[in-house]
């Protein structure tokens, strides 16, 4: 039942997170996942402002406490990194998150990765959600989550506390829709190995929208939030516009570019690397911020989303037919 529960690794923030980092992480072997459907069509005014359920919804002051209590959990030592047990953990209890029914209708899909602490006594102690997901399904996924209870993990034949990552994919699929939309474990349709690197992929990039701060979505091959990646890959279509109106490649599997917009659409950031030379690696940086000159970032439902970061070339495997390298630059 736990196959996708997984012991934290540690993460280092170091660095210029908008710059190489956020690149490696993008490039660095993504697989193609599972995609989302399209939901039933309704009317954006519906989708405007999120509709709250109280028995699905988290409020601000809890949500607040959650978040302290982890944190202070975590500074007093508690739920130490570990990943090697006696004995690993063992769900005795757990139910899976329930889709709001407004994000359904609303067409609100996400991955969304839960950091908690196991006691010693199997209870789930502590919560946090990594990155930034709409908060709708976020809620969804603590509230299911802080019912579960578990043999506890044993270090040294004694019960101990510690921390893991439990991811949930909000996804509007024919499968979901027939057991009540509920949110999945894990994708249904790829292998164990592509699924782990999915995962591992998700973890970090979880992890960097965090480091980065509230509002900002990392958005790759992987995102669920379907007007986010076609905002990307309108960039990237015109981003070729202007390569072949220049007669010479700007961004490839070597020189790539990272681009952060603003919620309004103006360009925050942008970061070339690869080049071999300091005239080409202007030229790229140049060319995406024509490239990304289209206007605000389109609404999403359910996000409260202030700015993105992704990479150019932006593509799914199968559009491009891009070999992604296997080492980070």
């Amino acid at each position: 039942m736990l196959k996708r529960f997984k012991a934290l690794e540690p993460f280092d923030a170091s660095g210029a997170l908008h710059g190489v980092l956020v690149a490696a992480l993008l490039a660095a072997n993504a697989c193609s996942a599972q995609q989302p459907v399209a939901g039933p069509t309704v009317k954006r005014d519906i989708c405007a402002t999120a509709i709250n359920d109280p028995a699905q919804t988290i409020d601000d002051a809890t949500r607040e406490r959650f978040t302290k209590e982890f944190n202070d959990e975590v500074a007093r030592g508690g739920g130490a990194l570990l990943d090697v047990f006696d004995r690993p953990p063992k769900a005795l209890y757990s139910v899976p998150p329930r889709y709001p029914a407004w994000a359904r209708r609303c067409e609100v899909q996400s991955r969304v990765i839960v950091e908690l602490v196991i006691g010693p006594e199997g209870e789930v102690v502590r919560t946090r959600v990594l990155g930034n997901p709409p908060r709708v399904l976020a809620d969804a996924a603590v509230l299911a989550v802080r019912q579960w209870r578990f043999q506890p993990q044993t270090l040294g034949g004694e019960p101990t506390s510690a921390r893991f990552l439990q991811p949930f994919n909000f996804l509007l699929t024919p499968a979901s829709e027939e057991d009540g939309s509920r949110a999945v474990i894990g994708h249904r349709d790829l292998s164990a190995g592509d699924e782990k690197k999915s995962l591992q992929l998700s973890y970090a990039i979880a992890q960097l929208e965090s480091d980065l701060g509230p509002g900002v979505r990392v958005v790759n091959m992987q995102t669920m939030e379907l007007p986010l990646v076609d905002y990307a890959r309108s960039v990237q279509s015109r981003m070729d516009s202007i390569e072949a109106e220049e007669g010479t490649p700007l961004v490839n599997q070597n020189l790539r570019v990272a681009l952060t917009v603003n919620a309004d659409g103006s360009v925050a950031d942008v970061r070339a690397w690869g080049a071999a030379n300091e005239a080409s690696q202007q030229r790229a940086e140049q060319a995406a911020r024509r490239a990304a000159a289209l206007g605000p970032l389109p609404r999403t439902p359910g996000g409260e989303i202030k700015k993105i970061v992704f990479v150019l070339p932006f593509a799914f495997e199968a559009d491009r037919g891009m070999q992604m390298p296997s080492k980070s630059p």
